[in-house]
């Protein structure tokens, strides 16, 4: 049996202008936003306080369309999870950037001092 709940998140950003390039802007975005989900590793409720977050932005709209942010899984197993969470289990936040434009032997020294 399990002893933590680990959760993974990663970020991926859209390319800026509607292109996939090496760009450091793209790099600013994504590390910005990987950044920014620091703050659940590092609070006090850190498992309740997540998985409520969730619950609010359980949909998405987009130019007046809605759809699920669930790719995989429904809202009762978050549900299932949450109560893990809040009762029992300590939360390990894993943080991942994805940038599918990089390139080890391209990247710029301004993208690897940002990374």
């Amino acid at each position: 049996m399990p002893t933590h709940i680990e959760i993974h998140l990663f970020h991926l950003k859209g390319a800026i202008r509607g292109t996939v390039s090496n760009d450091i802007d793209n790099f600013y975005n994504v590390c910005g936003q990987a950044q920014k989900s620091l703050n659940w590793k590092y609070k006090f409720r850190k498992g309740k306080d997540f998985f409520d977050h969730l619950f609010k932005r359980k949909e998405k709209s987009l130019n007046g369309a809605t759809c699920s942010r669930f790719v995989k899984g429904t809202e009762e197993n978050l549900e299932t999870v949450l109560m893990a969470a809040k009762w029992e289990k300590e939360t390990k936040f894993h943080i991942y950037i994805v940038q599918p434009a990089l390139s080890k032997a391209n990247a710029s020294r301004d993208i690897l001092q940002l990374l």
